[in-house]
């Protein structure tokens, strides 16, 4: 018998990674999307004005991590954090231009319980009709 997902280890009670991350890419991967566009539209304006561009392989090339991490700053200061979702062990960010994402990139996360700690119910006391039961009103629950 095999599940309808297909599992990243040969154990089928193991999470793909695709789970950890709900299918949305990271915010890393959303912010160097956004600055592949913001290079590709200045090349086009540049080359619109005839002059002689890059590629954007090249362009990107010279980006420095300085001047990435402005561009993400400027673009998450644009862009605030509206929503938080939770998605297996990350978590899931929408942003105020409606982009969903996750914090974390995906990894394997065990298929299991993780243990609560809450009292389970064995037996069926509080539920009316049952054998020996209290009804559900003596307890003020409706």
């Amino acid at each position: 018998m095999s599940l309808p997902h297909t599992a990243v280890n040969a154990q089928p009670f193991f999470d793909p990674i695709r789970l950890t991350t709900g299918g949305l890419p990271t915010l890393v991967q959303v912010i160097e999307q956004a600055l592949n566009k913001d290079i590709q539209e200045r090349l086009e304006r540049l080359k619109a004005d005839g002059r002689k561009v890059i590629t954007l392989e090249h362009a990107r090339r010279r980006v420095t991590l300085a001047m990435f991490s402005k561009f993400a700053a400027d673009y998450l200061a644009e862009h605030r954090v509206v929503e938080v979702f939770a998605v297996d062990a990350n978590v899931g960010l929408v942003l105020s231009n409606h982009v969903r994402c996750v914090v974390c990139p995906g990894t394997d996360v065990a298929g299991t319980m993780q243990e609560s700690g809450a009292v389970g119910v064995t037996s069926g006391r509080s539920q009316a009709g049952m054998p020996d039961g209290v009804d559900s009103y003596t307890y003020g629950v409706n």
